[in-house]
């Protein structure tokens, strides 16, 4: 069975987040290929702006800060988009 999240998943864990978040997802290099969706999370990230105003670029978020500068924005929470699922609680044993 998938633990990919569905429209609906996505929807529930949604109600409530601020609307204004950016969205963000993870990338991952290794191995190629495009993956689902396994959990969101609000969590503080920092935009790079370098080639987000190009017409064709982008914008990059990372989670290990740097100075706020020309190149890069104060930190803020964004919707982050994982491909791990969430942690499942520990059993007692």
């Amino acid at each position: 069975m998938s633990q990919v999240l569905t429209i609906g998943d996505l929807l529930d864990r949604l109600v409530g987040v601020d609307r204004s978040l950016p969205v963000v997802i993870q990338a991952v290099d290794e191995p190629v290929g495009n993956y689902g969706v396994r959990d969101i999370e609000v969590v503080p990230m920092q935009r790079e702006s370098t080639y987000a105003a190009d017409p064709n670029g982008w914008d990059v978020y990372h989670s290990d800060f740097r100075q706020p500068s020309e190149y890069y924005d104060e930190p803020g929470p964004v919707a982050f988009l994982t491909i791990e699922a969430p942690p499942s609680p520990q059993s007692a044993d």
